[in-house]
């Protein structure tokens, strides 16, 4: 991530914004996620929790080496890179039309990221949950 974000400094990069869905797009072709990775979670644990349910759950996208959070409405853009020696580190990209977007590194994921479910080392995780009725 590091080495992209000096490619879009020194301009030999760019990530297009669209309207509709921020950088999205861009993010994807610039990495190669695939599109038709898309996993879409409803859990609401994430920094934008507040727009996250199940009429807007929060799209995951992934390759080998990164995982793209997209919700609708979102303010960022999450990304999970792999790095070989730190494992996973978090980042985020701000979804408003910048002439020059950066990935900005995001330590609060740790807050989740870092635990005995991830053995001690950063990186993802996934839960299946039953969810509780709205009414008891």
């Amino acid at each position: 991530m590091a080495a992209f974000n000096e490619r879009l400094q020194n301009g030999s990069a760019s990530l297009a914004f669209d309207p509709a869905n921020g950088y999205l797009r861009a993010v994807l072709d610039a990495f190669n996620v695939p599109v038709e990775s898309q996993a879409l979670v409803f859990s609401q644990s994430s920094f934008q929790a507040p727009l996250i349910n199940v009429l807007n759950p929060r799209a995951v996208y992934f390759a080998d080496t990164v995982a793209v959070g997209w919700v609708r409405g979102g303010r960022i853009l999450e990304v999970a890179a792999l790095d070989p020696t730190q494992g996973v580190i978090f980042y985020e990209l701000t979804q408003k039309a910048s002439p020059s977007p950066r990935f900005v590194r995001n330590n609060d994921c740790l807050a989740c990221h870092l635990s005995w479910d991830t053995l001690g080392v950063p990186g993802l995780t996934v839960q299946s949950m039953y969810p509780i009725p709205d009414e008891i």
